[in-house]
């Protein structure tokens, strides 16, 4: 994965929604080191794929079945997309590779259809802006089939056993894990959410 990126330009621009800062190859590894194993079965999904670095090493590393990404900035899904099929001849599974540009907040029918049913959410929402962070939110809380959503930064920092956030109500805050980032010599933490268990009544 670090050879097919090496050369991939990342320009930041002065909007928060428009920086290109990644988990290092290391730092993603270790994310599918902790959750449970991928399979055939599970779709991977990663809002705010900027060159595709995350979703081609899942697709490398484990046995998911497909792995798409969603990016709104056109170089940026533009440069994955060419980056990824220049590499399939290499690394056939990169074909399990999706990559669309478009912005979470305003995604099309066929782009919801394409990924209802995932069961893995990623997302550096770090630099997200307010609407983001809440379409973010809103998708995780009403997707029916995800099972584990993975972020950088926390949806809700000041958490409480009587939040009334939707997101509360659906997940709760299974680990924080150690990674590795391209903006800071120091560890940074993915969230890890698992969903609620139900009592049994």
């Amino acid at each position: 994965v670090s050879s097919l990126y090496a050369s991939a330009l990342r320009q930041p621009v002065h909007a928060p929604d428009c920086h290109a800062g990644e988990i290092s190859p290391t730092g993603v590894s270790a994310i599918l080191a902790v959750i449970p194993t991928l399979t055939i079965a599970d779709t991977f999904v990663d809002f705010g794929s900027g060159i595709g670095n995350v979703v081609a090493q899942v697709a490398l590393e484990t046995c998911v079945g497909r792995c798409i990404g969603i990016e709104f900035q056109d170089n940026l899904a533009n440069m994955s997309k060419l980056l990824i099929r220049g590499a399939r001849v290499d690394f056939p599974n990169l074909s399990k590779v999706t990559i669309h540009e478009a912005d979470l907040r305003a995604m099309s029918p066929a782009v919801r259809e394409d990924i209802d049913g995932c069961s893995v959410l990623f997302a550096n929402n770090i630099v997200f802006e307010p609407t983001s962070f809440a379409a973010l939110e809103d998708f995780a809380s009403s997707a029916a089939g995800l099972v584990h959503v993975v972020v950088m930064a926390t949806i809700c920092g000041r958490h409480r056993p009587t939040c009334p956030r939707n997101f509360c109500s659906v997940w709760t805050l299974r680990q924080r894990i150690d990674v590795q980032v391209s903006w800071s010599s120091q560890l940074h933490h993915a969230y890890w959410y698992t969903r609620v268990v139900e009592p049994y009544i």
